[in-house]
């Protein structure tokens, strides 16, 4: 390792813990408590060469995992993070500072920059520190978890069979939120990234980045201002070897073209890998049943005897239940009515009454998908 990577790797590490408290500050004032789930998968934890993968639900994601996975035992990490992040006024800078690198989502599927993404993280993760990635290659805008996205996850592929005798790590983060703040910000980012996607003029283009950026800022600002607080709840799985998933040895083809062509099958294995644990491990709130119940059977759905039977499926299908654990049916059913109202997907006082259909939407998605997911693993 040269002088200079070392030099680097100081340098974020210094900035991450003098900078610390500026995050940890923000989470005070947006967050009432990051309830951790399953802590003692991660007690023994790798402490270099790990590549923390987790469902992306919000940018306060970076937050979450930038603060606790450190204090799981990773001794260096760095962020990638897009650019509609990275490149927002103060945060952006802020994020750099500690080692966030940009992922430019327009150039995601242009071959070349994919090469340049990959081999960036490759060294990353060869030179031991632990990269935050999320897979899905964006925060999710529909509430279903996202089809993974094979090409970053794929350094750690590269780097294994680079150096065979340093084991390369995956650790399967899920992530959910009782108040979801980006939510109330995808309607201007919808509306503000047509307008900057579609038009060829270059000051209506430039009109809708500024739009794109000022909607996620007016949101996480608004919350800092006035205190509107989450809970969030944290699940990690057991940190796995790539040795574990694939054998990148025997799935080599000597004749692709690139590196990840030529590792194409392992790639695969751990993007199937990845899929089948994010549907395992995500959080599974009082908000996703009672928005799914509400969905599919309107008022109906919200009786004790609907949620009851909803948690013998979800448990038969082993998803993340655990943060229900210490509530009954009637906890989940009034907590959930709750926190859909504290979202604005639903209203009223003595009777709930459906306030947007798309935040409802957001809400059901992940159970629709994840059961969607499970029968076709069963019928497979």
């Amino acid at each position: 390792m040269s002088e200079e990577v070392i030099e680097k790797k100081r340098k974020y590490a210094r900035n991450l813990k003098a900078k610390r408290e500026k995050f940890v500050g923000f989470m005070k004032r947006t967050v009432n408590n990051i309830i951790v789930l399953n802590e003692k998968n991660v007690k023994d934890m790798p402490k270099t060469h790990l590549l923390a993968c987790c469902a992306h639900r919000s940018h306060l994601d970076y937050l979450v995992l930038g603060l606790k996975i450190p204090e799981f035992g990773a001794s260096q990490i760095r962020f990638a993070a897009g650019d509609n992040l990275t490149r927002i006024p103060f945060l952006g800078s802020l994020f750099r500072s500690v080692g966030a690198f940009s992922v430019y989502r327009g150039k995601s599927s242009q071959r070349t920059y994919l090469m340049q993404l990959t081999h960036k993280v490759k060294m990353i993760v060869a030179n031991g520190d632990t990269v935050i990635v999320f897979p899905e290659g964006g925060r999710s805008y529909n509430g279903k978890m996202g089809d993974i996205k094979s090409g970053i996850i794929s350094a750690g592929v590269l780097a294994q069979k680079e150096n065979p005798k340093q084991p390369i790590y995956y650790l399967p983060c899920g992530i959910n939120y009782t108040n979801l703040p980006d939510i109330r910000a995808f309607d201007l980012l919808f509306k503000a990234k047509k307008i900057r996607d579609n038009s060829e003029n270059v000051f209506t283009k430039t009109l809708g980045s500024i739009l794109y950026y000022w909607a996620d800022i007016k949101v996480f600002l608004g919350d800092w201002i006035f205190k509107k607080k989450t809970d969030i709840y944290l699940n990690v799985g057991k940190p796995v070897a790539l040795s574990s998933i694939t054998d990148v040895e025997s799935k080599y083809r000597a004749e692709g073209k690139t590196a990840i062509a030529a590792n194409k099958d392992a790639i695969n294995d751990c993007a199937t890998w990845l899929e089948k644990r994010f549907y395992e491990i995500f959080p599974i709130l009082p908000l996703n049943i009672t928005a799914y119940l509400f969905k599919k059977y309107g008022r109906k759905g919200l009786r004790e005897e609907q949620v009851e039977k909803m948690l013998t499926q979800i448990k038969k299908m082993s998803f993340c239940v655990d943060a229900l654990s210490n509530m009954d049916t009637k906890q989940i059913l009034r907590t959930g009515i709750s926190q859909l109202k504290e979202n604005g997907a639903t209203g009223g006082i003595y009777h709930v009454r459906l306030k947007r259909k798309n935040r409802l939407d957001y809400f059901a998605a992940f159970l629709e998908s994840a059961i969607e997911y499970y029968e076709k693993q069963s019928e497979a």
